[in-house]
C-alpha cells in the first residue's frame, strides 16, 4: 500500500512537496486555502491526489479535519508547507504518533522571541536581542544597543518588516508599522505585538541549509549571499558552493550542529541565516522549513540533491537518494529597480541561447514599480546560471542583467529606458 503524505499549504518553496511525494510512491493528501495569492499553482495541484480546501490557520479544525483523515486513510507523514504552520503540523504529527520535532521548542522555530530566548539559553551566537512591546521598551533597547539597530516583528517572513533604524523618529515610525499591521491577507489571522530590537551586526551575510534526519544532520550546503544592506534588507542574489574559507565553513556548521541540538530538530529541512564577523558565525534566524528563494533549484543543479525529495524521504524514514559529487557553481540573481513606474523587461532574445544560462524568469508584461528594494515582492524575474565555481556563475548572471533593458509605458505607448 502506498505512503500517506499530509501537506499543509503546499505552497511557496513547499510547492514541491507533492511532486516529491508522488515520486516516492506516496497518497499526497492537501490541506490549503487555495485562493488569492495563496492559490496552488497548476503544477504543484497535479501532483495532488485530495485537496481539502480550508482556512488552516484555525488549529483546532486543522487538528479535527486531519484526525478524520486519518481514520479513513492512516497518514505516515504530516509536513508543513509554508513557516506559518510549521508547529501546528508538528504537533499535530506528534498526537498521532508520527515524526515530528521537539514540542517544547517548537514555537521558538515559528516565533523569533522564542528563538532568541533558546539562543541565549543555549549560549549559542547571536546578535543583543531585546523583546519588546511598546514605545518605551523600544527606546530603551535602542539605547543599550545601539543606533543603528534592527527593529522586526517576531512572526515575521520572508524578511517583511524587518528594518535597519538609524535614530529614536525612525525607530517610532517602524514600530508604529509593525504593530499596527492589518490582520494577515490571505488567512485572515491577527499578527503579533510582540517586536524584536537587535543590533546590527555588519558582516557578510550567508545561509546554511540542512536534511535532519531522527536529530542527525544528514545534508548541509553553505550559500552566499548579495543581500541589500538597509533600511530593508532584500536577497538579490544566491551563490553556491560557497567560496569561504575552510575554516570558516567548519565554524559555521559547528554552530549549524549546535543550534539543530538546541531546537531539538529532528525531521526534514532546516534554513538557518547567519552573519560572519571577524571570521565568526553569527545566527540571525532559522526556519525549520525548505528555503526560499530558489535555492533548492540552485543546489540541485550544483550538487545534484533534491531537497524537496530528501524533506520527505526523511520523514518516511526511505533512503537518502544523495550521492556527493564534485558541484559546479551557480548563482541566481534576481532583477531589482529602484525606479518608480510602469515597466516591462525586454532583451531575454539577446542571452535565453547562452549555455550557462539554466534557467530564468522575466517579467515581460507591463507592471508597476515602487522605486523601493523592501522585500521579495520588489523582485521582478531572475537567472539562474552555470559556471566552473561560483564567481563564473555569478559573473555569468551579472552579464545576463547587464544585457536586459527596462522599458518604461507611457499612456501613448512605450518609451525605452536605460538598459539596467
Amino acid at each position: 500500500m502506498k505512503r500517506h503524505v499530509l501537506i499543509i499549504e503546499p505552497i511557496s518553496s513547499g510547492d514541491g512537496l507533492p511532486k516529491a511525494a508522488k515520486e516516492l510512491n506516496c497518497h499526497v493528501t492537501a490541506l490549503a486555502l487555495n485562493t488569492g495569492f495563496v492559490k496552488i499553482s497548476p503544477e504543484c495541484l497535479s501532483n495532488i491526489d485530495t485537496l481539502i480546501e480550508m482556512n488552516v490557520s484555525d488549529e483546532r479544525e486543522l487538528e479535527q479535519t486531519i484526525m478524520n483523515v486519518n481514520e479513513k486513510h492512516p497518514i505516515d507523514a504530516i509536513l508543513s508547507g509554508f513557516e506559518y504552520f510549521v508547529p501546528h503540523a508538528n504537533r499535530i504529527a506528534a498526537k498521532l504518533g508520527l515524526p515530528s520535532n521537539r514540542l517544547d521548542w517548537v514555537e521558538a522555530t515559528r516565533y523569533k522571541h522564542l528563538m532568541y530566548e533558546n539562543f541565549s539559553q543555549f549560549h549559542l551566537p547571536c546578535p543583543k536581542t531585546y523583546i519588546v512591546h511598546q514605545a518605551a521598551e523600544a527606546y530603551e533597547a535602542a539605547s543599550i544597543v545601539g543606533f543603528p539597530c534592527i527593529i522586526k516583528p517576531s512572526d515575521g517572513i520572508g524578511s517583511s518588516n524587518v528594518y535597519k533604524v538609524w535614530n529614536a523618529e525612525e525607530l517610532d515610525e517602524k514600530l508604529s508599522i509593525i504593530q499596527n499591521r492589518p490582520l494577515e491577507e490571505d488567512w485572515q489571522f491577527a499578527m503579533s505585538q510582540t517586536v524584536l530590537i537587535q543590533e546590527f551586526i555588519d558582516g557578510e551575510e550567508i545561509s546554511v541549509e540542512t536534511i535532519v534526519r531522527n536529530g542527525e544532520i544528514t545534508f548541509q550546503n553553505v550559500t552566499d549571499k548579495i543581500v541589500t544592506n538597509g533600511p530593508c534588507f532584500v536577497e538579490l542574489g544566491h551563490l553556491v558552493p560557497s567560496k569561504k574559507d575552510p575554516l570558516i565553513i567548519d565554524r559555521i556548521l559547528t554552530v549549524t550542529r549546535l543550534l539543530h541540538q538546541s531546537l531539538g530538530i529532528r525531521f526534514g529541512a532546516t534554513h538557518v541565516e547567519m552573519r560572519i564577523v571577524n571570521g565568526q558565525p553569527i545566527v540571525i534566524e532559522v526556519a525549520a522549513r525548505l528555503p526560499g528563494g530558489n535555492i533548492p533549484s540552485i543546489i540541485q543543479q550544483s550538487k545534484g540533491i533534491d531537497l524537496w525529495k530528501e524533506t520527505v524521504a526523511s520523514y518516511l524514514d526511505l533512503p537518502m537518494e544523495y550521492t556527493p559529487d564534485h558541484p559546479k557553481g551557480v548563482c541566481i540573481r534576481f532583477l531589482t529597480t529602484e525606479k518608480a513606474g510602469s515597466f516591462q523587461i525586454e532583451g531575454v532574445d539577446r542571452i535565453k541561447d547562452r549555455p550557462h544560462l539554466l534557467k530564468y524568469s522575466v517579467k515581460t508584461c507591463p507592471f508597476e514599480t515602487s522605486g523601493r528594494i523592501e522585500n521579495y515582492a520588489d523582485r521582478y524575474g531572475y537567472v539562474i546560471t552555470s559556471g566552473k565555481d561560483a564567481e563564473e556563475a555569478l559573473a555569468e548572471a551579472e552579464f545576463c542583467i547587464s544585457h536586459l533593458k527596462w522599458v518604461e509605458f507611457v499612456k501613448s505607448g512605450a518609451v525605452e529606458n536605460e538598459s539596467e
